[in-house]
């Protein structure tokens, strides 16, 4: 087995997700999926980064370059417009809380990190909904 077979298995394991489920949250095909789990194939660039954040452990560590699991997010600097999203206001508070109240899912323990993550990505899905809204009108 190659090490992008044996982390991604363990991962896989570890996030508790199915194969198919893996691949509906990261976008690629579970044929694809099951093709890395066998060690049949490699990730291109894109679907290694889409991988590696589902499961949310670096690419380096994915691919076994590193002993770091997870992202360091320390040295990277978020963009002004991801900044703005970070911002609690009142209009986005609620979202923020009712996110932050969440602790699990099928059992397992939801970090922090996730729950950042839940909140940018349900933010940056209501504002393409909001910008759809306002184009019809």
């Amino acid at each position: 087995m190659n090490k992008f077979q044996i982390r991604l298995r363990q991962a896989l394991s570890e996030s508790g997700m199915t194969q198919s489920e893996l691949g509906r949250r990261a976008g690629i095909d579970r044929t694809v999926i099951s093709g890395y789990v066998r060690g049949k194939f490699k990730p291109k660039q894109d679907n290694l980064h889409s991988l590696a954040m589902v499961l949310n452990v670096s690419e380096a560590w994915l691919l076994g370059l590193s002993i770091d699991k997870h992202p360091d997010k320390s040295n990277s600097k978020p963009s002004s417009e991801q900044q703005d999203r970070a911002t609690p206001t009142d209009q986005n508070k609620s979202l923020d809380e009712l996110v932050d109240e969440m602790h699990s899912y099928r059992g397992l323990e939801i970090s922090d990190a996730q729950r950042e993550s839940i909140k940018a990505i349900l933010k940056a899905y209501l504002d393409t909904q909001l910008k759809d809204d306002d184009q019809d009108k």
